[in-house]
């Protein structure tokens, strides 16, 4: 998966505090890659920055089921905070959710 080509021809999503970019390709033997980012900008602390991505990579592999495998394509997403280190997770989550919802319209056209 080529992060920048989910930026070029992705499309943008948002739920603050998260921005998502999903790009649908042809299956490649891969059901969904995914890919997590707390820019150094907005999160200057790595401590900060890593718990960040921790709870991101969790609310999604507790959520992974919303992205169901299609036999013809699959999804590369990019999840991005766009929040402060203070938010906590359920503010998170409820971002996720937004996004997802978006996602899923983007799917069905």
């Amino acid at each position: 998966m080529a992060v920048a080509a989910v930026f070029e021809k992705g499309t943008r999503c948002t739920g603050f505090p998260l921005v998502g970019f999903i790009h649908w390709v042809p299956f490649d033997g891969q059901p969904l890659r995914v890919a997590v980012a707390v820019p150094k900008r907005r999160v200057r602390s790595a401590v900060d920055r890593n718990l960040q991505k921790r709870r991101l990579r969790e609310i999604f592999r507790l959520n992974q089921q919303l992205f169901l495998p299609q036999p013809d394509h699959t999804a590369h997403i990019v999840l991005m905070l766009a929040g402060d280190k203070k938010t906590p997770y359920s503010e998170i989550e409820k971002g996720f959710f937004k996004v997802v919802k978006k996602m899923a319209a983007v799917k069905s056209e």
